[in-house]
Formats: structure tokens, C-alpha cells, sequence
């Protein structure tokens, strides 16, 4: 049986790092993940982040247009409950329900209410971004129109006119829903890790990823590009304010 409050409601803009923040998340032990959703095929790694240490990827199954599962995400008032369910049960070969499962989609940010009322127990997890940081991130950075395959970007995105439009639109529905919560919004830094998440950069797969989303490489050579990264938890514990 399906166990709601074991289901992370995961989004963020494109370019808001929000792919590496569930994959940090997915190594946290405090509310353990079940990441039996991850395979080679739903893998793809940022050849710009290659490294001795390895690279930074994006792992296990996206859900929205274009992608395996939840093609029908981005408007969810049009879908059954039970549809949302058979579809968030899908790429997961553990089948128990004892470990959260991190269901990843950008078009969440648009459907947050929907989402709060119809999967009340849910918690839900937004990364936030600067508009113009996700934008040159994602397009220029990652070089995202050429370079990445995985998860699916161009049947909902198909331009850069409509890439920047959805961007302003994922992130100014996650502040309102975060203001009208009263949700708490917090820094991701090494720090934030260990306070909330019981996580240090005792790897390198752990010390790479906290360094992609801090942007460390960045910091010192163009502090603009290397903007904070937050994030906000509603409904996972006490630890986060709510």
C-alpha cells in the first residue's frame, strides 16, 4: 500500500542545480530515499564537470512531457489522483514503502496547491534559483539544448523565448506557495547540509556534489554567477521551521 507521506514532491527551474540537490538528498540517512529508480539508462553526466574525482549527473527517472512517467504532469487539476499514484509507482524496482521517494518534475512549481490538497501527508521540496542564474546556467552553462540528454527538455521547453518565460513562471509559483506557507527558506551550503540533513562531504561523490551546488569553482572568479542556491521543505519535520 502506497504510503503518502514517503512521497518528496522535488522541483525546481531548469538550471537551479535542483538535479544535484536530489542526488545529495538521495545520500542522506536521516529520512533514508529508496533510489531504486536509478539505472544506466536514466543516467546522464555533465562533461563539463568531468574530473578526477568524477563527474556530476543527472540519476533515476524524471517525471513530465517528454520524459518515461507523468507526461501528463505539468497539469495536474486534469488528472486523477489515482493516475498521479500508477505513475509515481512506475520506475521503482523496490516496491516497499518503508524509504521516501524523491519524484522529480520542473512543472510541480506550477501545480504546488493542487499537490498540498490532493496529497496533504506529502512533503514537498523546492530548489530556487535567480531567474537569470537558472536561465544562463542551463543554456549556457550546461550548454542544455546540445549537451544534455536526459531528462527530456525540448517537448516542453522547445526555445530559448519559452525556456526563459517558464523559468520566471516555475519560480515565481514556488515564492508565492513558499509565502503563503510561511515556509522557511534556507541557504545550501556544507553547513545546512549537516545541521538538517545529517550530511558531510565525507566522499567525493558527497564533496563534489555539495561543491556543484555551492558553485565553489565560481565563487571567487565571478561571485555573481556563483548565487546562492536555496531551498525550502514543507511538511518533512520540525528540523526546517514548519
Amino acid at each position: 500500500m502506497v504510503d503518502e507521506s514517503k512521497i518528496i514532491f522535488f522541483t525546481g527551474a531548469p538550471g537551479s542545480k535542483w538535479s544535484a540537490t536530489a542526488h545529495l538528498i538521495g545520500m542522506n540517512t536521516k529520512w533514508p530515499v529508496n533510489n531504486s529508480d536509478y539505472s544506466a539508462e536514466r543516467t546522464y553526466e555533465h562533461p563539463m564537470t568531468a574530473g578526477p574525482e568524477g563527474p556530476v549527473a543527472h540519476q533515476g527517472a524524471y517525471w513530465g512531457p517528454g520524459n518515461e512517467f507523468g507526461t501528463e504532469f505539468h497539469d495536474l487539476k486534469n488528472c486523477s489522483k489515482e493516475y498521479v499514484i500508477e505513475e509515481i509507482e512506475k520506475p521503482y524496482v523496490d516496491k516497499s514503502w518503508d524509504k521516501y521517494r524523491i519524484i522529480k518534475c520542473h512543472q510541480f512549481a506550477n501545480n504546488l496547491d493542487w499537490i498540498h490538497e490532493n496529497f496533504p501527508t506529502s512533503p514537498i521540496i523546492m530548489v530556487m534559483r535567480p531567474d537569470s542564474h537558472c536561465l544562463v546556467g542551463w543554456r549556457d552553462g550546461a550548454d542544455g539544448w546540445n549537451s544534455i540528454k536526459y531528462p527530456d527538455y525540448k517537448t516542453y521547453y522547445k526555445n530559448n523565448e519559452i525556456l526563459k518565460k517558464e523559468i520566471e513562471r516555475e519560480n515565481i509559483n514556488v515564492r508565492l506557495f513558499v509565502n503563503m506557507h510561511d515556509v522557511e527558506i534556507h541557504k545550501i551550503r556544507r553547513k545546512y547540509w549537516k545541521k538538517y540533513w545529517s550530511l558531510e562531504p565525507d566522499t567525493k561523490e558527497k564533496n563534489r556534489y555539495m561543491d556543484n551546488v555551492e558553485m565553489r569553482a565560481l565563487r571567487h572568479k565571478n561571485p555573481y554567477l556563483a548565487w546562492t542556491v536555496d531551498m525550502a521543505v514543507f511538511k518533512l519535520g520540525d528540523e526546517f521551521g514548519l
